[in-house]
């Protein structure tokens, strides 16, 4: 059984932002930003709806413009304000709304809302996956917050590991 289903899927990007991404390792912020952006395109391809989410929403501070670009036109970035993205009203009705019941987390931090968002979104009745290296905590926080979701029940894969288990064979350009 694959790990999610591509027509069922929703990605949802959290807090990918400079003062979350500056509290990372120096060398881990490319990569994560780039793994973040390649899934993004994967989802648009796939015309997989995306949810995005920023602490403190402003038009100075909402998310990383390299990922913002991403973003289809007319989407919303909701703004945050709890642990958990299923205690919100607006992002929980946005999800609701979507009817898609595999929910794909990346962004950050892996240990908090990344942690606290799978497993009550997997406690709501969602499959859960989360993408190992497409998500991020300062040291030794992320593996922590993997660790803390893998005893609950989230499926934390790598990114060949999940786009081969759930989407079948594809092409995206320049990828």
């Amino acid at each position: 059984m694959p790990l999610i289903e591509r027509s069922n899927s929703v990605l949802v990007v959290i807090y990918v932002q400079d003062n979350f991404l500056n509290k990372l390792a120096l060398h881990e912020t490319p990569m994560l930003v780039s793994r973040i952006g390649w899934l993004m395109q994967v989802a648009t391809v796939l015309d997989i709806p995306m949810i995005a989410t920023a602490e403190d929403v402003s038009d100075e501070v909402d998310m990383r413009p390299s990922l913002k670009a991403l973003l289809p036109q007319s989407q919303s970035i909701y703004n945050k304000l709890v642990f958990s993205l299923h205690e919100q009203d607006d992002i929980r009705e946005a999800l609701e709304k979507l009817d898609k019941r595999d929910v794909v987390l990346v962004g950050l931090e892996t240990d908090v809302c990344i942690a606290h968002s799978a497993i009550e979104l997997l406690d709501a009745g969602y499959r859960v996956c989360v993408i190992e290296d497409a998500t991020g905590s300062p040291w030794p926080h992320h593996l922590a917050g993997l660790r803390r979701m893998e005893q609950a029940g989230v499926a934390a894969p790598i990114p060949r590991a999940f786009i081969s288990s759930g989407f079948g064979t594809f092409r995206v350009q320049g990828m």
